[in-house]
Parts: structure tokens; C-alpha cells; sequence
């Protein structure tokens, strides 16, 4: 059941890039649950997910845990917020020297983040990664490296997750499938989702619904 409590909170953002205004005083908040953003291409999409996950600073407007400004922080605390949350992008970027094991827990271990055996099998699992855990990527499919994405975004029980695009160069099937695990995780780890994407997605498949035209907010959306 959704909440009403906000996780983080956006308000009055406005960036913009060489004169060019992406976004024009744009407020978001984000619940427990999942949360799009939509809309077309270049309406500030991406942008607006780099500035809450605390990637790119905004040139006007507060982004605030808590009560406290992310951006108020210094470089190496905003470092710190941001190993406690997880990411997952339209390109997994992983690493090739790596088996699967070692690119899941590889960015925990570099942060310094505790990890729970338990946990990470049960992620091997539930996201039936499990089979390829001491092989290298080669020979995954798109979808799969996908899972092995969202494992790795997953593993430290993040209280937000970040994902741009992640469906956006897969198949059919495998959208449907990845689309279906990220909304599972949203429940199974009680993480704040907020993904941006392009593509159509069931009705009533998020909790929480933004779209974007042009830089400004033109909907916001609680689906019941």
C-alpha cells in the first residue's frame, strides 16, 4: 500500500546546458513505490533523474532528503548519499575482467557497504541470474546483463533506486520481463523506484506517474 511519505523531495528545479533551459522550475516528490517520468524525447527526462540521484546539480532549486539539501552537502558526503542508493542504466556497464558474482558486489565492496550473503542468493535467484554467478559476460543476452544490473543495484538494499532507460534497448519480451522485475524489487526491498522511460508500460504498473514536455511538468499522477 502507498504511502504518503516522501522519500525525497524536488522543488523549483531549473538547469540548463551552454543558454539552453532543460528544466523550468520543476517540484517532484518521490514515495515509497514506483515512480516514472515520462515523456518525449529530449523533454528533460534524464536530466531531471541525474538531478535527484544527486549526478548533476541543478542551477536553481533544493533536492532535499529529510530536510536536508543534497546539494548543500560536500562533494565527498554527496559521494557517501550516493553509495546508499542504487543505479541502473540504459547501458549496464559492466566489466568485462569480472565474473558475475564480482560485478554485483564490486561497487558495495568499493564503497565500503555491507553486504548480506542471504540477500545476495536470493537475488541470484529471484532474478534467475544464479547459473552464470562465476561466469564472465560473454554470451549474456541484453536481458540478462540487465539482471545483473538491477542485482548490482539491488544488493546493498538501497532506500532509492535510480533507472534511466533501462528497457530501452531490449526486446519485447525482455522489457516486459525487466519491467516486471524492477517493480517486484520496489516491493521486496521497500525501495523508492523512480525510472525514466520512453516506453509504453501496462496501466496501473506504477504507483506514481510524472510527464514531461519541453522542460516543465505538465502531469503529475497517483495511480490507484
Amino acid at each position: 500500500m502507498i504511502t504518503s511519505e516522501v522519500v525525497l523531495q524536488a522543488q523549483d528545479i531549473t538547469k540548463s546546458f551552454d543558454g539552453n533551459t532543460v528544466l523550468t522550475s520543476i517540484d517532484m516528490n518521490i514515495h515509497p513505490g514506483l515512480t516514472l517520468i515520462t515523456g518525449p524525447s529530449g523533454s528533460g527526462k534524464t536530466t531531471m533523474l541525474n538531478v535527484l540521484a544527486g549526478i548533476e546539480k541543478p542551477d536553481n532549486g533544493i533536492v532535499s532528503e529529510g530536510g536536508l539539501d543534497v546539494y548543500s552537502m560536500s562533494k565527498d558526503e554527496i559521494s557517501e548519499w550516493r553509495a546508499q542508493n542504487g543505479y541502473c542504466f540504459q547501458n549496464p556497464s559492466l566489466l568485462g575482467g569480472l565474473t558475475i558474482m564480482e560485478n554485483v558486489i564490486y561497487p558495495a565492496q568499493l564503497s565500503g557497504v555491507p553486504l548480506e550473503n542471504d540477500h545476495v542468493e536470493e537475488l541470484f535467484e529471484s532474478l534467475e541470474i544464479n547459473k552464470f554467478r562465476s561466469s564472465s559476460l560473454l554470451g549474456l543476452s541484453g536481458g540478462q546483463k540487465q539482471r545483473v544490473a538491477l542485482a548490482r543495484a539491488l544488493v546493498t538494499k538501497p532506500r532509492m533506486i535510480f533507472a534511466d532507460e533501462p528497457t530501452a534497448a531490449l526486446d519485447t519480451e525482455s522489457k516486459l520481463e525487466i519491467q516486471e522485475l524492477i517493480k517486484k524489487a520496489s516491493l521486496n526491498v521497500g525501495a523508492a523506484v523512480v525510472m525514466v522511460t520512453h516506453d509504453l508500460v501496462p496501466n496501473n504498473y506504477a504507483d506514481f506517474s510524472y510527464r514531461l514536455v519541453d522542460g516543465k511538468n505538465v502531469t503529475e499522477k497517483e495511480i490507484l
